[in-house]
């Protein structure tokens, strides 16, 4: 930002002057990748989906227990017979 310049200004400035391009369709027809980098960066993946994939079993399984008390409350379950 130049001196003097406010973020206001800037922000007019993109805004009025520069031209936004319409979206292009782009086709991949490559992917380049040499193999052992590509194996270090699945490994890092799917470490990093560990946690996402504990988040998603305790969702099921919080939602799995207010199924079960709300059968267990209405009676809909042969547990209470």
């Amino acid at each position: 930002m130049n001196p003097g310049e406010t973020p206001a200004n800037r922000r007019e400035f993109f805004m009025s002057e520069t031209p936004i391009p319409q979206a292009a369709p782009v086709v991949v027809v490559g992917f380049d990748m040499p193999f052992w980098p590509l194996v270090r960066f699945l490994i890092k993946f799917a470490i990093a989906s560990i946690p996402a994939g504990i988040v998603i079993a305790l969702i099921y399984a919080v939602m799995g227990l207010v199924w079960g008390a709300i059968l267990v409350a209405t009676h809909h379950t042969s547990l209470l017979k």
